[in-house]
């Protein structure tokens, strides 16, 4: 798989999560894949879903949502490790899951930042 059709399995099981695609520039041209916007007590906030490839090494699926001046989904990341599974046998099944496994992650560390818990 080229890494556009990595991100584009990624980008498929965050939106089966109710994550949105970001725009084709920043698509084709830096890390982002998706972002999914969370209504808070302080507004409308957006988290934006980020892949990364070392091919030497393992794929990597990370985020951002800041929350009182912290990244809340700093120490989320979700790795699939070419070790284990080669990166010629990656298939776009193993990483959709993926996305979902970082979907559910982010849903819990977002949902319980102070701006969410505001407004339970």
């Amino acid at each position: 798989m080229t890494k556009a059709e990595m991100k584009q399995a990624i980008l498929e099981g965050l939106q089966a999560c109710g994550w949105s695609p970001v725009d084709d520039v920043s698509m084709a041209c830096t890390s982002a894949v998706a972002q999914k916007t969370f209504v808070t007590a302080v507004g409308e906030k957006t988290a934006t879903a980020r892949f990364t490839d070392n091919p030497a090494e393992c794929c990597r699926l990370s985020g951002e949502y800041e929350s009182e001046g912290s990244n809340v989904l700093s120490a989320s990341s979700d790795y699939l490790w070419y070790h284990r599974k080669p990166r010629e046998e990656v298939r776009a099944s193993d990483l959709r899951e993926l996305a979902t496994a970082f979907a559910a992650t982010a849903d819990l560390l977002i949902g319980d930042s102070y701006a969410m818990r505001l407004i339970r």
